[in-house]
């Protein structure tokens, strides 16, 4: 009885085998479908979360980037699977119950390709940092001599140099020297071939260069305020009219009078009141 009964078991069991293999390879077939899809988007995704990192990346954790790009990629990959399932019908036995699981799997596959284009990527990212670092230094040379005239334009439009907001000054410099910092880093770029690579990153570049400007344009400001609080204290100070001068017959009868004199003759005896008060 058992034999008949696993002999009729028999042809289901290899059907359910053969089905079950299918599947899984099917399945795999899906799987490598998907990671070659997905493949392409990897390193933009990587470059997208590495330009948003704040630390520095030498010392960054490398596993931590891994899994926040893996959190990028599975809306991607979520959706490579749905589409691959409707548009192929070869797939279109697969359950979407199944995408989860085939999802993680995917994850699996995709973790040393995304590691490995992480580490090439800070490697790439640390050589243009020193490069941005050159071209930074290069940068703030040429526009040293230009702070100078921006700074002097700014205050001479001032009217009351005792109540100045130095911020604003600042920024309102800031505002007129943002095309020409822009200009120079281009120009730079464009005449240095060691800096070509960086003809994408100008905007992160000017914004460095930005924040390099500030602690000098704020310096330049207070020096320049100094100078001329200093001139305008000169000029009132020269405005004023000067003393006038004394001499014996003044001493003695005063300016216009002002001194009571009284005289008497024939003797000659004279007396006179000064005011003290207005002498002081």
């Amino acid at each position: 009885l058992v034999e008949q009964i696993v002999s009729r078991l028999r042809p289901l069991i290899l059907q359910f085998i053969e089905n079950a293999l299918n599947s899984v390879i099917l399945e795999g077939k899906l799987i490598d479908a998907v990671v070659s899809q997905v493949e392409g988007q990897i390193e933009g995704e990587v470059n997208a979360e590495l330009q948003g990192y704040s630390g520095s990346l030498a010392n960054a954790n490398k596993q931590s980037l891994v899994n926040a790009i893996i959190q990028r990629l599975k809306p991607i990959i979520l959706s490579a699977l749905k589409n691959l399932q409707r548009s192929d019908s070869r797939y279109s036995s697969i359950s979407s119950s199944k995408f989860n699981s085939l999802s993680d799997q995917i994850v699996d596959r995709l973790r040393p390709i995304i590691l490995q284009l992480i580490e090439n990527a800070i490697q790439q990212f640390s050589f243009q940092e020193s490069l941005i670092e050159e071209l930074i230094s290069l940068v703030l040379g040429q526009l040293d001599g230009e702070i100078q005239n921006f700074v002097t334009i700014e205050l001479n439009g001032l009217s009351n140099l005792n109540n100045v907001n130095e911020q604003s000054i600042f920024r309102a410099v800031i505002n007129k020297m943002t095309p020409l910092i822009r200009q120079t880093v281009q120009t730079v770029i464009r005449s240095q071939s060691s800096f070509s690579n960086l003809s994408g990153r100008i905007d992160f570049i000017v914004e460095r260069i930005i924040e390099a400007l500030q602690p000098i344009i704020l310096d330049a400001i207070q020096f320049n305020l100094d100078v001329l609080r200093e001139e305008a204290a000169a000029a009132a100070a020269a405005q004023k009219p000067a003393p006038p001068k004394q001499d014996k017959i003044t001493s003695l009868f005063g300016i216009s009078g002002e001194n009571n004199v009284k005289v008497e003759t024939p003797s000659f005896n004279y007396q006179y009141a000064i005011d003290f008060a207005k002498r002081r």
